[in-house]
């Protein structure tokens, strides 16, 4: 066998646009770090921090590198840990203005740019590229390992359900599942069907609606954009070296066992993520600049054990006034403790404005909140959440039940393993279109705070936070598939020409 071309690995991790998926890769970063790798971050120029000027970089040593208000700088090299290293690197995309908010949208220059920067790499030292690791909504990364001459490792930062569902689209298809014709008068529902259809060849899963898929992937006959990149996305990850995955196979085992059914090399490493996220975290505390204590904690610290249900609903879901109104007045009307983080842009709506006042002490809303902290707070007791997959495995890491009130995506996925599959959550209410309704929302808060049914969540949650937090030590399957990674990678580094 031929001499190691290299004293250490060197992966490229490439994140996906979206606050979520990007947090995900920095943690898989970090991860591959402690597991022996030294890591190039790729930022993409029109969407990296220096061009947003409001996103922090998570530095490997924990610290956040603030771009509030300013430019960012981005690290040269980020110490990680005595294993492994990151270098923060930005190119070039190309991306035209008009373009910069849509999540998934490459160009050519994209592409080219990467490739050209892992030629670069090879005439450095120690730097040779032995792996190309990209968010699975950037297929267009499949050419560039295959030009470069490296494997392209699949990174899914979502559960192994909502992939599997994204991987049977084209049998679905193919078989005239898809397109749905909607309701029996032709009508395609918006939120929930009279008779939803139900599907049972979805590989080693039990029947399951076809709700759980995005409305567009149920009714579009073919022409969507969205629809047309996870059809490359099923392509490509067949192409994959490996397909790393946010979750245990402890939670979703059927799941798993259904994506290795369709050919693809799965591993689960949500035990590495959450450990990373925990060490972050661990790092720094919650003081602002001046030294203050975050003003969401200082407020929590006045209420009752479990008394109060946190409300987010991420970076992604915009909320609309009615909704916002809806929300702002079953949450006053359920009587119980409550704190807001309300990301809103649009006009001043009338029912939210005094809202902290009329709910004398026990209400509170901000723009921004310290989401994890939170969580981890002994006041807490419930989170109405839109389900992303960030936001449910830091509230099952902190054993917090859910109500669950999913919008877009694997959304609707997660909640229905939350609340029909794991116990750990109640849906919430509501309208015929999907709309929040005052009253679904006041009866919904107070199920979960104060009866029995929620109760029997918590303590499901509280089950599933152990089963995490063992998945989060040395030694368990998650470190044990990143090592194996790592070991195969050297493998094929050592391999003859």
């Amino acid at each position: 066998m031929a001499e190691p071309r290299l004293d250490k690995l060197h992966a490229l991790v490439v994140p996906a646009m979206p606050t979520g998926h990007k947090n995900a890769c920095l943690r898989l970063a970090r991860s591959l770090c402690a597991a022996g790798f030294n890591v190039t971050f790729v930022w993409f120029s029109s969407r990296s921090p220096r061009a947003s000027g409001q996103q922090a970089i998570p530095n490997p040593s924990g610290n956040a590198s603030s771009a509030q208000g300013g430019s960012c700088s981005l690290p040269e090299n980020a110490g990680c840990s005595d294993n492994g290293v990151i270098k923060f690197q930005v190119i070039d995309d190309g991306i035209p203005a008009e373009h910069i908010d849509k999540p998934f949208f490459s160009t050519p220059v994209m592409a080219e740019n990467l490739l050209k920067l892992i030629l670069e790499l090879r005439g450095q030292n120690d730097c040779d590229p032995c792996c190309l690791i990209s968010d699975s909504f950037a297929p267009w990364t499949v050419p560039v390992a295959q030009q470069a001459g490296i494997p392209r490792i699949d990174f899914w930062t979502s559960n192994a359900l909502a992939y599997l569902l994204i991987l049977s689209v084209p049998s679905l298809r193919s078989d005239k599942v898809f397109p749905e014709t909607g309701e029996e008068d032709g009508a395609k529902p918006t939120w929930k069907s009279k008779s939803p259809l139900m599907l049972s060849n979805i590989p080693c899963m039990p029947a399951i609606r076809s709700e759980l898929f995005p409305p567009e992937i149920r009714f579009d006959n073919g022409s969507i954009p969205f629809l047309r990149l996870f059809q490359e996305m099923c392509f490509c990850a067949t192409l994959s070296y490996r397909c790393l995955i946010y979750s245990t196979s402890e939670l979703e085992p059927d799941a798993f066992r259904g994506m290795q059914a369709m050919g693809v090399s799965v591993r689960a490493i949500a035990g590495c993520l959450l450990h990373e996220s925990v060490s972050e975290n661990a790092s720094h505390d919650s003081a602002s600049e001046d030294g203050k204590k975050n003003d969401c904690l200082v407020w929590l610290d006045k209420q009752d054990k479990s008394s109060v249900i946190y409300v987010a609903f991420g970076s992604v879901v915009d909320l609309t006034a009615a909704d916002v109104e809806e929300l702002a007045i079953g949450l006053e009307a359920s009587g119980c403790a409550f704190l807001w983080a309300l990301r809103w842009e649009g006009e001043p709506v009338e029912a939210v404005n005094g809202l902290a006042e009329r709910t004398k002490g026990r209400g509170m809303v901000t723009g921004w909140a310290p989401q994890t902290e939170i969580l981890s707070h002994a006041a807490v007791g419930a989170f109405l959440s839109h389900c992303g997959w960030n936001s449910v495995m830091e509230s099952l890491w902190e054993g917090v039940p859910l109500l669950c009130c999913p919008f877009l995506g694997d959304q609707r996925s997660n909640a229905w393993y939350l609340c029909e599959v794991w116990r750990v959550g109640l849906e919430l209410e509501r309208s015929s279109h999907g709309g929040l309704r005052r009253e679904y929302v006041e009866s919904g808060v107070k199920a979960l705070l104060q009866t029995p049914q929620g109760s029997a969540a918590r303590l499901k949650a509280k089950e599933i936070m152990v089963s995490l937090r063992e998945e989060a030590k040395q030694g368990s399957e998650s470190f044990t598939n990143l090592q194996c990674l790592y070991d195969d990678l050297k493998q094929v580094v050592c391999s003859p020409y």
